[in-house]
């Protein structure tokens, strides 16, 4: 009976492979999103003949704001197959297990707390931004309203990144940090998550998000709650855009009071993950073989040239939404 309950028990999800594949992964990330960046602009350049009045109206077509936002998920998708083959050190299935359920109700209250509470105080951000650097803020455009445009609306906005990037983030990423306690690896997570987007905007909003997602991954030992989260979030914005646009924009009063419950959702949703860890089978002793010597540098030595071509275009990208 004993030989059959070791059998039975579940593997940590994040073994260790080591800093340096992770940090490496973060770098070529980064560098593939900047390469898909630039082919795409030269190949829409010669599309248009180098005419604006030409570019302009490509960009604005349903077509081309579908494709361009298939594809940065599908480019991260291709990394992380190519990645895994490469290295032999990560399997789709060690990644995708059945959570446990005090993880699924934890998702659910971050998807609460991601809409209300993280939301609106993201909102006070662009605002100060706005007010003391002069940025200027540009709302996502989506494709105007047909039944074939919603599906690829969310296709491309809502599945492709909520797979591809819960896969390189909180899959591989967070496998190597498996070094650090998981707090740090949380918010370490949430910085390298929000300066891969190198949106200064979101900055906030993204680093609380991406550290959620991190500690939901850690503790479940599984995809599938961030993932799920992911996808939903997205999904909700894209048909309150389509179907209820200006429904949400409450009076002062409500959205101070929604705010705090998205907050105190978020704090429960982290409390029942750190309870249904400590009610599972994991034990402390799974999660030391991760800190070997020298991981920490190693991983941020390979990643540093992810890092600073995140930092050079998050600056870039303030400087040029300035009015």
């Amino acid at each position: 009976m004993k030989t059959m309950k070791n059998q039975n028990r579940k593997t940590p999800l994040f073994i260790t492979t080591g800093g340096r594949a992770a940090g490496t992964f973060f770098s070529l990330l980064t560098l593939t999103l900047l390469v898909v960046t630039l082919l795409s602009s030269a190949v829409l350049s010669a599309i248009a003949g180098g005419n604006g009045e030409e570019i302009a109206k490509i960009t604005g077509s349903d077509g081309y704001k579908i494709i361009s936002y298939a594809l940065s998920p599908l480019a991260i998708l291709l990394l992380c197959l190519l990645f895994f083959k490469g290295t032999g050190l990560y399997s789709l299935r060690r990644f995708y297990r059945v959570p446990d359920r005090s993880s699924s109700f934890a998702a659910l209250l971050f998807l609460v707390g991601m809409f209300f509470g993280l939301s609106s105080l993201n909102s006070l951000f662009i605002s100060f931004l706005e007010k003391t650097v002069g940025y200027r803020y540009t709302e996502i455009a989506l494709p105007q309203f047909t039944p074939v445009n919603f599906i690829l609306t969310v296709v491309s906005v809502c599945l492709l990144p909520a797979v591809a990037e819960e896969l390189a983030f909180r899959g591989i990423l967070a496998d190597g940090l498996k070094f650090l306690p998981d707090g740090a690896a949380c918010l370490v997570g949430g910085v390298f998550f929000s300066l891969f987007h190198m949106n200064p905007a979101q900055t906030p909003y993204q680093l609380c998000v991406g550290g959620m997602f991190t500690w939901l991954a850690l503790k479940s030992g599984s995809l599938l709650p961030s993932t799920a989260v992911h996808f939903l979030n997205n999904l909700i914005i894209v048909c309150f855009e389509y179907f209820a646009p200006g429904v949400l924009d409450f009076p002062m009063p409500v959205t101070a009071v929604l705010t705090v419950l998205g907050v105190a959702a978020v704090v429960l949703g982290v409390a029942a993950v750190v309870l249904g860890f400590f009610l599972t089978a994991k034990r402390e002793t799974e999660k030391e073989e991760g800190k070997e010597k020298g991981e920490g540098k190693a991983f941020f030595r390979w990643a540093f040239a992810g890092i600073a071509v995140c930092v050079v275009m998050w600056i870039a990208q303030l400087a040029v939404s300035r009015g």
